[in-house]
């Protein structure tokens, strides 16, 4: 996921990234919270 926000800082794009990312400070990326709630989402690792 920094990687992710990296590109974005890099001007690169945009991401939709978990809330828990807000703490990874990067310049020129600024997060915004969706207008709507949404659905959670699982993720799991075997």
């Amino acid at each position: 996921m920094q990687t992710i926000v990296s590109l974005v800082s890099a001007g690169m794009g945009v991401a939709l990234v978990p809330q828990s990312l807000r703490n990874l400070r990067r310049t020129g990326v600024v997060y915004r919270p969706l207008a709507e709630s949404v659905p959670a989402i699982e993720t799991g690792l075997v």
